[in-house]
């Protein structure tokens, strides 16, 4: 039987609840609202102990399934606000599945700071480690996996969140490559860390020890969904060659789009299908040691994509990619700074502080632009020191692009510099969209999208996947198959589609219920890309 924990950081109770899908009639995302909406109270902001974190599986996470390996999170954004919502990588997802566990709530406030929820193979506790105190990233992952083994699967949150910055994130171990964890964006670190929560663990033996009512069917079925991801142009070719930033940056150029897709990407593909060379700590060391081929990594196991790659710059040094890519490619736009050792040094030190080095550069470019100061890399550096010290500068530019902007409500100029505007961006595209069934024709082209894009999240499917498995009937018809086999309730993908739609309207709903503001529903950003590669 799979359960659902209820953590209280307030008694340090731990309450554990059967889960079945069918009795509970929801799972996925429509499994994290349902925990938040039943929780939470609809006066509860932000930062008050009602407020509660929910941390949901796909219902396909935790086996053996292709590029399946994502956690829905999920908070209420505040006093007269609707749901924020997160999905995530990293080893955590697959560890947490495999041990049963459904789904996660967090609730309550610790008295203390850096309280760890643990969660192992038959028990779940809640101790505190005030040796993780003011630490930075890299130091509190390795403290963590010296108490729990190297093996441990985290969670968590850096310095920013402590000090309940918008700007912070979550934090994600990876199961290879380097580095060993990500920031991923998008994440409320600012939640957990008003809670004082420092870091979700979870050791175990295996990633995929999920229960499968039909494991054969569930495993051949899964064999032909990975082929479908491996065929495709984008996600077999595209993304392994070129990395998802630059796969990003080249979809926003239309009459380059073909091209590459077809002809750039399959000769880039080719080479990069040659064996690898790993390289160890001591070995880059050696003076005028490069890596010979660029190497891929997945963020997740059982991913068959493996984005997560090096690519080498002009000069032959190596950056990793996604996170020095995006950096480099922020500090590009904004700056006209194209040095790899700075990008290096602003990746690290904004991921040290537990945030996202890609959106502290835009923020930093809206805020010297804003004061009419020098745009440089002494102020840029300068601002991560203040984002380190609390100081009123580094909380403002830590309160994101749209807290800048707040400030400065005449500047039009730095409206382009927002990071979030998928919103506004979704009537400036032209999205035409072939239907798997003749039932939903006459829905709206923007709306099937994010009733393609919630199936996925539902499922536990990385979004980079959407380029193979959306709009692609063969493929929703494995994947209800999969669900099938994997919890013995029979579905198809008619029921995925409904299902996934009416997460999407109860989100709707909820927000409604809670909003004194101008409703918005929860876009990833991500779906602007989808916009591109979709557009007619």
């Amino acid at each position: 039987m799979e359960k659902i924990l209820k953590a209280d950081l307030t008694t340090e109770r731990i309450e554990v609840l059967d889960y079945e899908p069918k009795s509970w009639g929801c799972y996925g995302r429509g499994l994290a609202l349902k925990l938040v909406a039943s929780s939470v109270p609809h006066y509860a902001g932000r930062y008050s102990p009602e407020n509660a974190i929910a941390l949901v599986p796909g219902i396909l996470t935790g086996c053996k399934v292709a590029s399946c390996c994502r956690v829905t999170i999920a908070s209420k954004r505040g006093k007269g606000e609707g749901l924020q919502v997160c999905n995530v990588s990293g080893n955590l997802p697959q560890k947490m599945a495999s041990l049963s566990i459904a789904g996660l709530l967090i609730c309550g406030k610790s008295t203390e700071k850096n309280a760890v929820l643990h969660i192992g193979e038959d028990s779940a506790e809640i101790i505190h480690m005030p040796e993780l105190e003011r630490k930075d990233t890299g130091t509190i992952v390795e403290r963590l996996k010296k108490r729990f083994g190297a093996d441990a699967a985290i969670l968590g949150v850096g310095k920013a969140a402590d000090m309940q910055l918008s700007l912070s994130t979550f934090f994600c171990t990876y199961p290879d490559g380097d580095p060993e964890y990500h920031c991923p964006r998008n994440g409320f670190g600012d939640i957990p860390g008003s809670k004082g929560l420092r870091a979700v663990v979870v050791t175990g033996n295996g990633y995929f020890g999920r229960e499968c009512r039909d494991r054969d069917n569930f495993f051949k079925t899964g064999k032909r969904l990975a082929r479908i991801i491996l065929e495709s142009e984008v996600c077999g070719q595209a993304l392994p060659a070129y990395g998802s930033i630059t796969l990003l940056e080249l979809l926003k150029d239309r009459e380059k789009r073909t091209d590459f897709l077809e002809r750039d990407s399959q000769k880039l593909y080719n080479r990069t299908r040659e064996p690898s060379v790993r390289i160890s700590a001591a070995e880059k060391q050696k003076e005028g040691r490069r890596e010979a081929r660029k190497t891929n990594y997945c963020c997740a196991p059982m991913c068959v994509v493996g984005c997560l790659n090096r690519h080498m710059s002009n000069d032959g040094e190596a950056y990793i990619s996604p996170d020095q890519s995006e950096v480099m490619a922020a500090l590009k736009r904004g700056f006209n700074i194209d040095d790899m050792a700075f990008t290096k040094q602003v990746q690290k030190r904004a991921m040290d502080l537990g945030i996202t080095g890609t959106e502290f550069v835009t923020a930093a470019k809206m805020y010297l632009s804003a004061e009419g100061k020098r745009q440089d890399r002494e102020s840029i550096l300068g601002l991560l020191e203040e984002i380190d010290q609390g100081t009123l500068t580094g909380r403002l530019v830590a309160s994101r692009t749209e807290g800048i902007l707040r400030l400065y409500p005449d500047r039009e100029d730095l409206v382009p510099l927002l990071d979030r505007k998928a919103i506004d961006d979704e009537m400036r595209f032209d999205v035409r969209l072939e239907r798997i069934d003749e039932r939903y024709r006459s829905v709206p082209d923007i709306e099937y999208l994010y009733d393609q894009i919630f199936v996925l999240e539902n499922l536990g499917f990385c979004i980079f996947t959407s380029f193979a498995l959306l709009n692609n009937r063969e493929a929703m018809e494995l994947m209800a198959e999969l669900f099938t086999y994997r919890t013995g309730v029979k579905t198809d993908f008619i029921q995925l589609m409904e299902y996934a739609k009416s997460c999407r309207e109860k989100e709707m709903k909820y927000e409604e219920d809670n909003s004194i503001r101008n409703m918005s529903a929860n876009i990833p950003p991500f779906t602007k890309v989808l916009y591109r590669y979709f557009e007619k």
